[in-house]
This record gives structure tokens, sequence and C-alpha cells, in this order.
């Protein structure tokens, strides 16, 4: 390795040091066992050269016991490849907590709303409740149109029957709505509609009784051809076609719908039912509504309530006997005769 000139006395002091036996390995048996001379006494010219060689080693040893330039630069790579990885596992750590951080704001706002929504469909039913509930309390009318009865048994000698259909409600079996009689067949085709009055949770909570009757003697006796009970319920709204075989034989089919009443007007008049003898008017506040059902049928309903709270009310179907002069008229009604109206003033004729 090349270390650079050196000056005349170091390459004295370097000869003087080969020259010398004491640096020579032993010669024989018995050099060996002697002790080891005492080295040489050198003159201060020969001190001074050695110093200086002593000074020139020496760097050299700390310079070839250094780390490469090479290895130092690696390892300041690699320390800075480590920080980097570091700070990208901070990022992605601070990303990570974002992620959950909106995760978890996501999942709250969903479950606010998931209560919001909650509420609203509580709401919602309840609401529907309160309307169905308010449809099953609402007065309305119930329009049973007894269509036809098919294979009646036979009651003359004739081998045919005479019959008739008398329709009501188990819930109020005191109105009795009859058809006219069909002479000599088997297979009757009415096609007559009646009215029940009440609500629809009174309706819905018992069945309509149908009795098929042959009619002898002009009507003075009777044979019964057979019975049908038909059950309803609330879908009699929308309106039902509903057929029932009888207890005897054959069957009847009736067309069944219900509709709620709404109040047209109220008004204070003067009233009596025709048909009655001594009869007289009294002041009653009478209200006319109207149903309209789902088939396109209607019915107007005029009601009242007497001194004793009882309320009469019947099927308006028309009216007769107007004399406006005198503000007077006649309601005729499927239950009866009908009712003879008068009023005070042509404002209270309006009811009409």
């Amino acid at each position: 390795m090349y270390i650079g000139p050196l000056d005349a006395s170091f390459l004295q002091v370097a000869c003087a040091v080969c020259k010398d036996a004491s640096f020579r390995g032993p010669t024989s048996k018995s050099d060996a066992q002697q002790e080891p001379a005492s080295p040489p006494r050198l003159s201060s010219q020969e001190l001074s050269s050695q110093e200086l060689a002593s000074d020139v080693v020496k760097p050299m040893a700390r310079v070839a016991s250094a780390p490469p330039i090479l290895e130092t630069a690696a390892l300041q790579a690699e320390l800075e490849a480590e920080r980097a990885k570091s700070a990208a596992l901070e990022v992605q750590l601070a990303a990570a907590k974002k992620v959950r951080a909106n995760a978890k704001a996501a999942q709250n706002e969903a479950r606010k709303l998931e209560g919001k929504s909650s509420l609203r469909t509580k709401e919602a039913t309840k609401a529907e409740i309160q309307a169905a509930e308010a449809v099953l309390a609402a007065p309305g009318v119930l329009r049973v149109r007894v269509v036809s009865a098919t294979g009646l048994a036979a009651a003359d000698s004739n081998g045919l029957s005479d019959p008739y259909a008398t329709v009501f409600h188990r819930a109020m079996p005191e109105v009795v709505h009859k058809t006219h009689v069909m002479r000599k067949t088997l297979d009757p085709e009415w096609d007559e509609q009646f009215d029940f009055h009440g609500t629809l949770d009174q309706m819905i909570a018992a069945p309509l009784e149908v009795e098929i009757c042959d009619q002898d003697n002009g009507g003075l006796s009777k044979q019964l051809l057979g019975r049908a009970s038909l059950p309803l319920r609330d879908e009699v709204v929308s309106g039902k076609e509903m057929e029932s075989a009888l207890n005897t034989q054959g069957s009847v089919k009736l067309y069944v719908s219900f509709a709620p009443l709404k109040p047209l007007l109220s008004s204070s008049v003067y009233i009596k039912k025709r048909g009655i003898s001594g009869g007289r008017y009294t002041m009653h506040t009478v209200t006319l509504s109207r149903a309209e059902g789902f088939a396109g049928w209607s019915s107007h309903r005029l009601a009242y309530r007497d001194s004793h709270d009882i309320e009469h009310a019947a099927t308006v179907v028309g009216m007769s006997d107007v004399a406006p002069m005198r503000y007077e008229l006649t309601i005729l009604t499927h239950e009866h005769q009908g009712y003879s109206i008068r009023c005070d003033n042509s404002n209270e004729s309006t009811l009409t």
C-alpha cells in the first residue's frame, strides 16, 4: 500500500533493525534457551526516526480498521427505508381509524333513521287501525240483492213450485224482507234488493238468513223449501257475490255490499208516519244521509229520534204528494208506506 514518501532517516532505522541480531530467530538450541537479550540502545537520531515510523503506521491501522464508505451508505439507505415504512404504516393506521369512525357514524345515523322509520310505521299502523275502527263503528247500509235460486224441491202436484224468498239479519231479526212470488218454477230469478241499516261491526257479527218457501192457496199457506245461513266478513265493503246450499236441496245466490252513510243535511220538520189513523204531525230533527256502494248503487236513509230517544229510520225510495205551496210532501220508503212531512218554510223543504 502506498503511504507517501519517507525520508532517509526512516530508511536508516529500518535497515538497522533488520541487521540487529536480536530481531533474527535463534540459531541454536543454546541460543533458544538463553534469556532474551536486552534491546540495543539507540542513538537519539535512531529514536527520532523510529518514532516517526510509528506515527505513520498507527493512522494507517486506523484507516484499515474503519468500515468501508459503501457499507455506511447502505446502512443509511436501509434506515431511511425503515423510516419510510414506518411513516406509511402511520398513514394506513390513520386511514383505518378514519374509516372506522365514518362507519360508526353511519351506523349511528342508520339507527336514528331506523328509529324514525319505526316510529312513522307505528304511527301509520295506529292511523290505519283507527281508520278501520272508524269504518267498523260508522253507521251504514248493507245492500243485499237476492239474485236467484236453483234446483229447488217440487212442492206442487205438477212437479213445480211457486217460490219466494225471505231475508233477515240474525242481529236484527225484526227486519224481514220478502221477494215477490215466482210462479211454476224450480229455478227462480228474483233479482231484488233490500237494505239493512247498522254498523259494519254489527253486520259482520252475525250471518244473513235466507228462507225459501212455496206459496199455496193464494198466499194463505206456505211450505218451506229450504234454508241457508251466509256468514259475512269485512270484504263485503268491496262487494261480494255469495252462494250457499240449502239445507234440503238446491242453492241460493246473493250479492252483498256495505257502504257507510254520509250525512247530506239535517232539518227540523213536522213529520208523521202514513197509514196510521189518528196520527198527527210532531216536530223532529230529521237527517237525510246517503250511502254509495262499490258496485255503483246508492241508498238514501231518513232518520229521526222521537221524544223517548228511539230512532226511526227507513230507506227512501221516492216522493209523492208534493205540495210546494204548503211545503208538504210524502217520502216513500221500503219499510212502510212512508212519512208525511210538513215544513214551516221553503228552506226546510230543501230536505227533499
